[in-house]
């Protein structure tokens, strides 16, 4: 269950962190970067949770 609410906790910061990233003047490289990072922890939340649910 804990798994479950830091992987919804980490996608549901998404939305909130590109536009301050933006808004601090992070463009171009760095802000793909940031959202590359951010998709690749939702993607690797999802799979841990996949992998709790398969093992149960």
């Amino acid at each position: 269950m804990a798994g479950l609410g830091a992987v919804l906790a980490s996608m549901a910061s998404l939305p909130f962190h590109a536009p301050m990233a933006w808004l601090g003047r992070l463009r171009g490289q760095g802000l793909q970067t940031l959202a590359r990072f951010s998709v690749l922890t939702a993607l690797v939340g999802l799979l841990g949770l996949a992998t709790e649910r398969m093992l149960r």
